[in-house]
């Protein structure tokens, strides 16, 4: 089984569009018309996509049901990492809620649920799903996908996900969470994920 996620053919649509943006950049340059706008949008435009190309990752995860392995491979444009798990290694799959603040909707609907997957492992948390689901389902049904494979319990309560984001350092989410979720004030949340990351 794999998990995809960013396919690397996107870097070239970033750069196509940052090459033809270019060279709208240069065909007003040398136009009469002498539209500054149309000159410095085409560029910060141009630059914009390219920088984009350059920073776009990917994300892959196989399960080699064989070996018994996962493996996590994590592209940019020169530089790629890889990490291998052990199916024996894996304690937990962890279905983790986060919020996504959206400005365009309505003050009461801002903050969105979110939802990604994480292994608990011996002795680490890994994130295996980077790009967040909109609804639980989605992200509750890969999970059941990979508990057939890996045999292990699936976890998904407000509890697990705020030890999950605190144990891989998101400490704004894990905020978030405890206000939105388990109904603590700012400044007792505040004070909570201070206290748990000093204790852990």
């Amino acid at each position: 089984m794999t998990i995809r996620e960013n396919a690397n053919w996107l870097r070239y649509v970033f750069w196509c569009c940052t090459f033809g943006l270019a060279l709208l950049a240069i065909q007003n340059v040398v136009s009469s018309d002498d539209d500054i706008g149309k000159i410095i949008g085409s560029i910060l435009g141009a630059l914009l996509f390219g920088f984009s190309g350059f920073v776009f990752k990917t994300h892959k995860v196989v399960f080699d049901l064989n070996r018994r392995t996962i493996r996590l491979t994590h592209k940019g444009f020169r530089h790629t990492a890889q990490q291998t798990i052990l199916f024996a290694d894996v304690e937990h799959i962890v279905v983790v809620k986060t919020f996504h603040y959206d400005e365009d909707l309505l003050p009461a609907n801002r903050w969105q649920e979110r939802w990604y997957l994480a292994l608990q492992c011996r002795n680490e948390i890994v994130t295996l799903t980077h790009n967040p689901s909109v609804r639980k389902e989605e992200a509750r049904l890969l999970a059941e996908k990979l508990q057939l494979i890996l045999g292990v319990e699936i976890l998904d309560s407000d509890q697990e996900s705020l030890a999950t984001l605190l144990k891989t350092g998101r400490k704004a989410e894990a905020i978030t969470l405890a206000t939105r979720s388990l109904g603590m004030t700012v400044t007792e949340a505040s004070q909570y994920v201070d206290s748990a990351r000093c204790s852990g």
